[in-house]
């Protein structure tokens, strides 16, 4: 009877370890979770090279003449975006730009001198739970590209003779990637930039807890964070799969990348590149780029070849009706 007791006394023990241990590691996977996808509750300036130029850009685009508008998603988020007009305006083309993870639109103010030098209208939304939009979770690109569809939708309305190139960074890149393969995007999207964008998210989330965390942790920390998404906003990491929309997307993609990216493999973008099924898409790689930073590393090249492919795909979308006669 004594062994008895003892065993189930050791066998409750061990149960317990293992409860504990199961409730620790959910408890872990959940920070993890909210370190992928929620927004910061005090914004730290991160000084990454992209920050560092980023931020001056910001203060560049607080001085120029802006007009704010906003949306409401089917959730009831309130998002803002800011619309910057070219000397000439209004352009026949807008290019609408999507900032990175824990950034916020007018960050691209480098992006948008660019585009306007070309003279061409800019408009920029901070994302869902970034800069001034509501919401407290990010998803990475699926919800964030929902939201990018409503806004080219309004744009279309307000614009009706616009076409509208999209120019995503990081993040953004993923957001605008999904867009271009969204059944509701508006036929006056005519082109993508996707500059350093990931393939697959449940990879770059890989990639990212590699370096975070002991190896034989990833994997479930992973699966982990994929239930708790299920769980808190019905979808699933696999629902953010760029290559899959690249696959899809007619339209032509410009693809930016910078070798030296340690953040997200410059081997994403050649895939990408390699499955894009429009023949004007093409790819430029940036020497001695880090992350999100090739405009900087190498402004002329960056800005020559954004030039170039826009000039491109718009003389074959003014061909295209010749053609289809």
């Amino acid at each position: 009877m004594g062994n008895k007791k003892k065993k189930k006394g050791i066998g409750g023990l061990i149960s317990l370890a293992v409860v504990g241990a199961g409730a620790a590691f959910v408890g872990f996977s959940s920070k993890v979770f909210d370190k992928s996808m929620k927004r910061p509750s005090n914004r730290k300036f991160d000084p990454t090279p992209y920050r560092m130029q980023s931020e001056k850009w910001a203060m560049w685009w607080d001085e120029q003449p802006t007009k704010e508008h906003s949306i409401v998603t089917p959730t009831g988020l309130k998002l803002y975006g800011y619309q910057l007009d070219c000397e000439h305006a209004p352009s026949p083309v807008t290019a609408v730009l999507i900032h990175g993870k824990t950034c916020r639109a007018k960050e691209l103010g480098f992006l948008a001198n660019m585009y306007s030098s070309m003279d061409i209208d800019v408009f920029a939304p901070d994302l869902r739970a970034h800069g001034k939009s509501d919401g407290d979770y990010y998803s990475m690109g699926p919800d964030e590209a929902e939201d990018l569809v409503l806004w080219l939708k309004q744009l279309s309305k307000e614009r009706p003779n616009a076409k509208f190139l999209l120019h995503g960074v990081s993040m953004g890149a993923a957001t605008v990637l999904l867009a271009a393969a969204d059944k509701d995007l508006p036929g006056s999207v005519f082109a993508v930039v996707a500059d350093c964008g990931f393939k697959d998210l449940s990879e770059q989330l890989l990639h990212v807890y590699k370096k975070e965390m002991p190896g034989f942790l990833t994997k479930p920390v992973l699966f982990t964070v994929d239930a708790i998404d299920k769980l808190r906003n019905g979808r699933s990491l696999e629902d953010c799969s760029p290559i899959s929309a690249v696959e899809k997307t007619e339209l032509p993609i410009l693809f930016i990348h910078g070798m030296q990216d340690q953040s997200i493999p410059v081997s994403d973008s050649v895939d990408m590149f390699e499955v894009a099924r429009n023949p004007l898409s093409r790819i430029e790689l940036f020497d001695s780029a880090e992350h999100a930073v090739s405009f900087f590393a190498d402004t002329p090249k960056y800005t020559d070849c954004v030039r170039t492919f826009v000039g491109d795909t718009l003389s074959a979308l003014l061909e295209a009706p010749q053609k289809a006669d």
